[in-house]
């Protein structure tokens, strides 16, 4: 089976694709990943050396398409995993044109997908030339088959696998980013890009007049610059540091007393699940699918929707919880182990031309 990603750069849906390859039986499964372009191959390492890997050395999806047809024509794996929206519109529109008997299977990841109509247009012709779909929660499943028209399909809400064993064995290695001792240390890990909501958070932590707080953001991307600026604009520089891409954000959260989680769309947020294998409470914003990761640890979704104001008055009262430790058992239903066969036997299952 063919696991497709456009690379291997330090993402979530990688950062998934890989912990779940690594945990295939295979006995059952006989994995290899497809690269538009490997070139930027932060998470090369977490790939096991059984797993054959092709990059098809296209920067962009239009170019490798023909190629990426092309493998697939030669090789004709059992079946097609892909993920990541544009690169399942691509890979859906090429499926009547491989053979028959290799199947396509599409992992939806993202809500904001569904707020262009053109993209959704897009989504909705080529999802349909897929054999399966797997969604990571059930609402996520619920929002692309109501607005695609996809409920004809077979489809399958699998949640994301985390390595818990891995999660705490990194937690426990050194960090060079400070936790200042005499203040609540609160982190946030993403893309720094606007379905990440750092801009809110920031309006909101400027509006809390508590300077026992130290806020650490983990992450790179284009809104790098203006968050810089808002920062200082909010006079923030003493509360709030920018420490960039970390590829051990676990060592980090595990010193902190909590993580925040401010964004307007997330597929399936794994940051909540990996703070809580360090034991770590959580506040979210209510992405679609939150409640289900955070099922046991009560109050911590923000409630009043997606501002400033919500999310600062959420933060008043979680500080106010001080530091406090959740149950690490939250987790246990999202452990790679668990999941990868749950995978497993749906792959199987679609391959058989079973599907449901």
């Amino acid at each position: 089976m063919a696991f497709l990603l456009p690379n291997l750069a330090g993402g979530g849906a990688e950062r998934v694709i890989t912990t779940l390859i690594r945990h295939l039986d295979t006995s059952r499964i006989k994995a290899s990943l497809i690269l538009l372009n490997g070139r930027d191959n932060t998470f090369r390492a977490l790939v096991p050396e059984h797993v054959e890997v092709t990059d098809l050395q296209k920067p962009r999806l239009r170019q490798a398409m023909p190629a990426l047809l092309g493998l697939i024509r030669r090789t004709q794996p059992d079946v097609v995993v892909s993920t990541i929206d544009h690169l399942n519109v691509g890979a859906g529109l090429l499926r009547p044109f491989w053979p028959s008997q290799s199947k396509l299977v599409i992992r939806a990841t993202d809500f904001l997908s569904l707020d262009s109509r053109r993209f959704r247009w897009l989504m909705g012709a080529s999802f349909r030339n897929a054999d399966a779909i797997i969604y990571q929660s059930e609402a996520m499943k619920r929002a692309f088959s109501e607005r695609l028209g996809l409920g004809h399909l077979s489809h399958r809400a699998i949640p994301n696998p985390v390595d818990i064993a891995e999660v705490r064995r990194k937690a426990a290695e050194p960090t060079e980013i400070p936790m200042d001792p005499h203040r609540i240390n609160l982190v946030s890990i993403g893309r720094l890009a606007p379905a990440k909501g750092f801009d809110i958070l920031l309006d909101a932590i400027g509006r809390l007049e508590r300077r026992d707080l130290a806020f650490h953001i983990l992450g790179a991307g284009a809104e790098a610059g203006s968050l810089n600026r808002q920062s200082e604009a909010l006079g923030l520089v003493d509360r709030v540091r920018f420490w960039g891409f970390q590829s051990n954000p676990y060592a980090v959260l595990a010193r902190a007393d909590g993580l925040v989680l401010s964004s307007r769309f997330e597929g399936f947020p794994n940051v909540v699940l990996e703070a809580l294998a360090c034991g770590k409470p959580v506040l979210s914003t209510p992405v679609p699918g939150i409640e289900d990761a955070l099922a046991g640890v009560p109050g911590c979704v923000v409630t009043a929707g997606f501002s400033a104001d919500a999310l600062a008055q959420a933060l008043e009262v979680f500080l106010e919880r001080g530091r406090t430790q959740v149950p690490q058992a939250n987790v246990a239903g999202y452990a790679a182990e668990r999941i990868a066969r749950t995978y497993e036997d749906f792959l199987l299952s679609v391959e058989a031309g079973r599907g449901r």
